[in-house]
């Protein structure tokens, strides 16, 4: 292991989480070596251990990364939309996700994960701390509050999470990754109005006529 400097070097930490998810997604975690990492970022080993001193937090700063593109937007209005009813909220977060996994950075780490975690305790561990961790519970607090106000039909507001967020991931990893034909040409915006229209409408309690 490389020494770690005890100056800082020029900021190329940017460069650095760039190139890790490039060579994550083509050579996959396991396979990737600090090494390669370097390399690809036109830094030197040590430069690479100072920002970043093991490759699981390399990782772990790439998926914070991609966590930023989101979880702000979530984070600083959960509150607000805890008051807002589900036919308003739900459908505009369903499309917000959908639009978030289609990103191609998204991809690619969905694809590392899919590969690596299986196999590597590490790689899911860290996807389930920094994605599923964080994003879930929020959406876990607002199916409660609204089962609570009776806007929601009672259930598990765990279960409620995995019928919401299951079919977004499902579907584009059909489409993106698994190219299976019966996916194939279907848009993203599509998907995400067909999840809405067959799934929200079930959890809703209906006004008495």
């Amino acid at each position: 292991m490389a020494p770690r400097p005890k100056n800082p070097p020029p900021d190329r930490r940017q460069d650095i989480l760039e190139a890790a998810l490039q060579i994550f997604a083509a050579k996959g975690y396991t396979a990737t070596t600090n090494a390669d990492i370097a390399r690809a970022a036109g830094v030197t080993a040590a430069a690479l251990y100072y920002y970043f001193p093991s490759k699981a937090d390399l990782f772990n700063a790439v998926l914070t990364e991609r966590k930023a593109m989101i979880m702000p937007n979530l984070a600083q209005v959960a509150d607000q939309l805890l008051e807002l009813p589900p036919d308003v909220v739900l459908p505009n977060v369903i499309r917000m996700m959908a639009g978030f996994l289609t990103d191609e950075r998204t991809l690619a780490i969905v694809r590392i994960v899919l590969t690596e975690a299986p196999r590597n305790p590490e790689i899911g561990a860290i996807y389930q701390s920094q994605v599923m961790g964080e994003v879930v519970p929020l959406l876990i607090k607002y199916f409660q509050h609204q089962m609570d106000l009776g806007r929601m039909k009672p259930m598990d507001p765990r279960l409620t999470a995995i019928l919401m967020v299951g079919p977004i991931i499902a579907g584009l990893i059909m489409r993106d990754v698994l190219k299976v034909d019966l996916a194939r040409g279907v848009a993203t915006e599509t998907l995400a109005q067909g999840i809405i229209d067959t799934l929200i409408p079930g959890m809703l309690v209906q006004p008495k006529e």
